[in-house]
């Protein structure tokens, strides 16, 4: 979502450049941001059980659990956009920690205001501060902080990675995948708890790895299908799993809609490798207006992630003069219809935004 250069040096793991179009990275950024807004919106729909029919809270459960690889997408993208290239700490801070901290901290005071005078909160210097270090300004930033963790970490994981087999990386990502969900499956279900210390595999790091992981390994024909497999299962298991927890405890609960189950980031992952391997093999179908749409919306994502939040909140609560919520109606159609809203007034004032010098810094 943040890094829109047009090349990415990576190699095959032997040292042999390969060439990498960016039109699989604006096609996965594009769909993520869009897929951002339809889990805020469904999110809307599925925390009011017991509050709508059943039908309609199914139909949110589908499309929350179904766009879950949104974020988890943003975050390959990152790893495999950033680990293969070669750069010196001044210029990895210049050119990758300043586009994170800059709209982060412009962006949070905005935030600040918004939260002031939209929602009436009194907010002290003093509690501005220690909120904008705990990562609260506003809920959607989080990922900010996430981004920034692993971008500090990118320096050191480009030496390993870029000197590393492939199977030393499928390795790590295993010892990842152990960690944030396997040992929770483990003592959840089995009431089993492991010794081994790995806590510091924790965090979004695998998700990093394997963006860089499937870029530079070649897709075959069998192992989309395969990704097409493990996606269909995993989705599955994250619909009936969400229904039958949220059944068990009474109320809304994000068990296996967590960035980290096991369920979702083997859903992630394939879906990252399914939407690699279609850009490839339609790069050169694609009409020359396609390109151009996904290209500006990769541009425009981060902006519209930035600000998707305030129309998505002036709709919900009538603050236009009229109330559009997914819940007030039939969700099957107004969850396309409320994304389409808050998606199109975010992407035209992000727009706007790009084309103010001073401003488009931000975006």
């Amino acid at each position: 979502m943040l890094d829109t250069q047009n090349t990415i040096d990576v190699n095959d793991g032997k040292g042999n450049p390969i060439a990498t179009t960016f039109l699989w990275a604006d096609l996965i950024r594009s769909l993520a941001i869009l897929w951002v807004v339809v889990i805020h919106v469904a999110d809307l729909v599925v925390r009011k059980w017991h509050h709508i029919p059943d039908t309609w809270w199914h139909i949110g459960n589908v499309f929350g659990a179904s766009t879950r690889v949104a974020v988890p997408l943003f975050v390959m993208l990152s790893g495999a956009l950033l680990l293969g290239r070669k750069e010196s700490y001044k210029e990895f801070a210049q050119k990758r920690l300043v586009r994170i901290l800059l709209p982060l901290l412009v962006w949070s005071i905005i935030y600040f205001l918004y939260r002031m005078g939209y929602h009436g909160k009194e907010i002290s210097w003093q509690k501005a501060l220690t909120t904008l270090l705990k990562g609260k300004a506003y809920f959607h930033l989080w990922f900010f902080y996430m981004l920034a963790g692993l971008y500090l970490m990118t320096p050191l994981l480009r030496i390993f990675v870029q000197h590393a087999q492939k199977r030393d990386l499928f390795y790590l990502i295993c010892l990842w995948f152990y960690v944030v969900s396997l040992v929770w499956v483990l003592r959840f279900y089995l009431d089993l708890r492991i010794g081994i210390d790995l806590v510091n595999l924790g965090g979004y790091l695998g998700y990093f790895v394997a963006g860089y992981l499937i870029v530079t390994s070649r897709i075959s024909s069998r192992m989309a299908w395969l990704a097409l497999a493990v996606w269909m299962v995993a989705l599955l298991v994250t619909v009936i799993g969400t229904v039958e927890v949220v059944q068990e405890m009474g109320k809304y609960n994000e068990r296996f809609y967590n960035y980290r189950s096991w369920n979702v980031v083997l859903m992630s992952i394939s879906c990252f490798i399914l939407l690699k391997y279609t850009a490839d093999r339609w790069e050169n179908r694609l009409p020359g207006l396609g390109i151009k749409i996904l290209s500006v919306l990769s541009q425009a994502s981060l902006g519209v992630y930035l600000i998707h939040v305030i129309p998505l909140e002036f709709f919900q609560n009538g603050s236009l003069g009229f109330t559009l919520h997914p819940a007030q109606s039939h969700p099957l159609w107004m969850i396309p219809l409320m994304v389409i809203c808050v998606f199109g007034v975010s992407l035209a004032v992000t727009l706007i935004l790009l084309r103010i010098p001073l401003v488009r810094r931000w975006v």
